[in-house]
């Protein structure tokens, strides 16, 4: 699971991601074991992205074929102004087939004008019903775990320098079959 979140995180890709399971990963930075909401300060400024977890438990959420988990997002800051709420949302497929706890991961990436200093986070499941008429439903207690990890601007310059030097270091290392060649050394004779 964990390799599975650092290479969700070290992309800047939009990734979405459905394990089988009920653990938030260790290395999600802001987790609640027991819960569908948090809050944290954020210590440095130039928030870029998100990468989100929820823990989804079917058995608080039964029927459906199709759900979204909505991430209901709200910032703070330094004057103390809110921002407009931000919804970022997965949609699940095949709710129903679901017979126990799955973790899905997923990320969204931004650019925030503002610099915030302040987080709060509201996960829940959206459902939607036709029948017998058109009705929409808000699941907070099927989210049983969640997590957020942000991203800033800073981590993806340090990941690129990190990268070149990486790839600088691969190019001085010779290849595979240059060492083999240079440990067993042909021994032809010139025939001229």
């Amino acid at each position: 699971m964990e390799d599975v979140l650092e290479m969700h995180l070290l992309k800047h890709k939009i990734v979405k991601l459905c394990i089988a399971g009920d653990e938030v990963p260790q290395t999600m930075r802001y987790k609640n074991q027991s819960g569908s909401s948090l809050s944290f300060i954020l210590d440095r400024p130039h928030l870029i992205g998100l990468s989100f977890c929820a823990v989804f438990d079917p058995k608080n959420c039964p029927g459906d074929d199709m759900a979204d988990i909505i991430c209901e997002a709200q910032f703070i800051d330094k004057s103390g102004d809110n921002s407009k709420n931000f919804d970022f949302y997965l949609t699940i497929l095949k709710v129903g087939l679901s017979y126990s706890e799955h973790v899905f991961l997923w990320n969204e990436l931004f650019d925030m004008e503002h610099s915030f200093v302040e987080a709060s986070f509201q996960f829940c499941i959206h459902k939607v019903s036709f029948k017998p008429a058109y009705h929409e439903d808000f699941d907070y207690e099927a989210i049983i775990k969640c997590g957020v990890h942000p991203v800033f601007r800073d981590d993806c310059l340090c990941r690129d320098k990190k990268r070149s030097r990486n790839q600088e270091d691969e190019e001085d290392k010779p290849s595979p079959q240059r060492l083999k060649q240079e440990q067993n050394p042909s021994h032809t004779q010139d025939k001229s």
